[in-house]
């Protein structure tokens, strides 16, 4: 015997819930429960259905599933209802087919491992302090001085380093991220450069 389903293409606001089809809620309402398990190639989601009896959302629930399966908008969705109040779906991206999401992790991690690569750990030769970038997060710095001056400033990014007067101004890459100059007391710790870059 077929299993009653049906199909939803994300557009508009999909992201917090998503209305089932009025037709599929006029012919199944009564057999509905209000609390269902959505069941993909990669795991369970537990999805509250609110509305009226006309009007029914996947609601509660809905936001993890849509982030855990990256859904865009275009993407598209076949929904098959068991009435063990399982919904089985099928996610389609933008290419007509199936999504892969074993190879879309293994994008994920890629991408995640060249940041962590480009990750820039600073150091003075004078051992004055240390810093850490990342392009992932915008990350507070602080350096701390031989008498305890601290500077902290914003910063995401490689840094790179560029000559003013007799001090050395880290600045990030990026033109929109927030630069800042080394300013010490009596010029303590005079850095003239910047190692491990």
């Amino acid at each position: 015997m077929e299993k009653p389903s049906f199909f939803k293409v994300l557009i508009g606001d999909f992201e917090d819930k998503l209305q089932l089809p009025p037709e599929f809620v006029k012919n199944f309402f009564n057999g509905l429960p209000r609390e269902c398990v959505i069941r993909s190639r990669i795991g369970t989601w537990h999805v509250k259905i609110t509305g009226s009896s006309e009007r029914l959302f996947f609601n509660v629930g809905w936001k993890v599933f849509v982030e855990d399966h990256s859904l865009e908008l275009g993407d598209f969705l076949t929904f098959e209802y068991h009435r063990n109040t399982e919904f089985h779906v099928k996610v389609f991206g933008k290419t007509a087919c199936e999504k892969d999401f074993a190879m879309d992790r293994r994008k994920k991690n890629r991408t995640q491992q060249r940041k962590n690569d480009e990750v820039q750990k600073i150091s003075y030769r004078n051992g004055v302090g240390e810093a850490k970038s990342t392009l992932n997060n915008i990350s507070q710095v602080k350096e701390e001085t031989g008498d305890d001056f601290w500077i902290e400033s914003l910063m995401a990014g490689p840094a790179s380093k560029k000559r003013q007067g007799e001090n050395t101004m880290l600045s990030p890459s990026s033109s929109s991220c927030k630069q800042y100059k080394r300013k010490t007391r009596n010029q303590v710790g005079n850095a003239n450069g910047v190692a491990g870059l």
